[in-house]
């Protein structure tokens, strides 16, 4: 079954539209920078793509990510017709640290913070009525995730549209940890974060659509041919050299079908762990 996608909207370090960010794609500009918000004499890596939206140099301030989130979810709304009553469509977040760099804040700085603000529900409960509301907070493929349950969602019948996003902001800990991280032999298998190098930057990516039924709308800006997942222990951390009989392909059973090939789809989209 093909989905469409009825409106999109976006915040990036790149752009604070989808228009704006598709534009800097084009262009060649990149987001990568020096960092904003943290000591860099804490830190071996320097750089970050971070939404330069802070106060001022050095200051944080709290639900960053969330505010992101709000204005995405307003304009792929507004996109797609839907105004601002979200409450009979259900909303999916993914993501993979929430709110935790307030949490950070409240702990070091004394910010006040309310930890039910932790998760998106309150605000977007508060901001367009959503009762029914998600959050997928399981590591980088958390915004896939959430697509493929909001996939579910449409192919069970169980909802005619559904809302699908996706919002990260680095936090200080996560950070240094990355900063610090190295595989632990050139021949690990499993999850790692990579080498130094790679973790130097902090990605900042809030992609968001707003899926439903097929409609008279045209043009189609986007039409989602198959959505899987698999589990992460399909291959564990502890089986040092695993093969391709270890790691069974339940993504590519549920995606690749008689309607999906390569004369019907011009884009595939993956997200994993990062194994080395």
């Amino acid at each position: 079954m093909s989905w469409i996608v009825t409106g999109m909207g976006a915040v990036a370090s790149i752009g604070d539209s989808v228009e704006e960010i598709f534009g800097s794609l084009v262009e060649g500009r990149s987001g990568l920078a020096p960092l904003r918000g943290y000591d860099r004499d804490n830190f071996r890596a320097q750089v970050a793509y971070e939404i330069d939206d802070r106060p001022a140099p050095g200051v944080d301030e709290p639900l960053r990510a969330t505010r992101w989130l709000e204005r995405a979810v307003a304009a792929a709304a507004a996109d797609a017709g839907l105004g601002d009553d979200l409450s009979r469509v259900p909303v999916l977040v993914g993501t993979t640290l929430r709110e935790l760099r307030s949490v950070e804040l409240s702990w070091r700085d004394g910010i006040p913070f309310d930890a039910a603000d932790l998760h998106f529900g309150t605000m977007l409960r508060r901001r367009f009525g959503a009762v029914d509301t998600h959050t997928v907070a399981n590591a980088c493929s958390a915004s896939l995730y959430a697509l493929a349950l909001g996939a579910d969602l449409l192919d069970l019948g169980a909802a005619d549209t559904v809302v699908v996003a996706g919002v990260d902001t680095i936090t200080e800990s996560t950070y240094g940890l990355l900063d610090r991280c190295y595989p632990e032999a050139p021949t690990a298998y499993g999850p790692s974060t990579g080498p130094g190098a790679e973790c130097s930057r902090a990605r900042a990516r809030w992609p968001w659509c707003c899926a439903g039924r097929p409609t008279a709308r045209d043009p189609v800006p986007v039409s989602i041919r198959g959505c899987g997942e698999s589990p992460s222990t399909a291959t564990p951390i502890t089986r040092r050299h695993p093969t391709p009989r270890t790691s069974p392909p339940p993504s590519r059973r549920r995606i690749c079908g008689p309607a999906y090939g390569r004369r019907t789809s011009t884009w595939s989209c993956c997200t994993g762990p990062g194994p080395r």
